[in-house]
């Protein structure tokens, strides 16, 4: 279990993911997070109804703006010295983001990334395609630029924004 003193808030940009939101906020760690913000970007769907059962700031686009856009308020709202961009849809593997939360409280490192194994379907040649072109503008190998578990220190924010608008982040 993480033992902090930072103030850590998690931001959950979510677009129609009512199949998987709740499996992803009842398994994420309530001890060391502090802060919960997840921002409902125009869903069709229930998401935001069960959104509202969890004890989480909520911020509502009527309509859907873009992950950039939903990421950028959360960011916004955010009060924490740590701050975790997470998917909506990671369900029980959100579990894993407090291995990652270790080297920024330790102060090894500004960001983390962690990188999910994807196997079958498109994603795999998606994700490839996303390392090259990382590499190609670049010049940086970067592992898992699609990556929906990202945590990094406050203080990079100003390295980071603006975020992208629309549906790329």
């Amino acid at each position: 279990m993480i033992i902090t003193d930072k103030l850590v808030s998690v931001i959950i940009p979510a677009y129609n993911e009512a199949d998987i939101i709740e499996e992803t906020l009842a398994n994420l760690d309530y001890r060391w997070i502090k802060e919960i913000i997840v921002i409902n970007d125009g869903s069709e769907d229930k998401t935001l109804e069960l959104i509202k059962k969890y004890i989480v700031k909520i911020i509502n686009f009527r309509e859907n703006k873009g992950k950039g856009r939903a990421v950028e308020a959360g960011l916004k709202a955010a009060r924490g010295e740590v701050i975790a961009i997470i998917d909506a849809d990671l369900g029980e593997s959100v579990r894993e983001i407090s291995k990652l939360i270790e080297p920024i409280i330790k102060k090894n490192a500004d960001i983390v990334i962690g990188i999910v194994e994807i196997k079958g379907g498109g994603l795999g040649l998606v994700c490839w395609l996303a390392e090259k072109i990382v590499d190609i503008f670049t010049g940086q190998v970067m592992k898992a630029p699609r990556s929906g578990q990202r945590i990094f220190h406050r203080r990079i924010l100003s390295d980071i924004m603006p975020l992208a608008q629309g549906f790329g982040l």
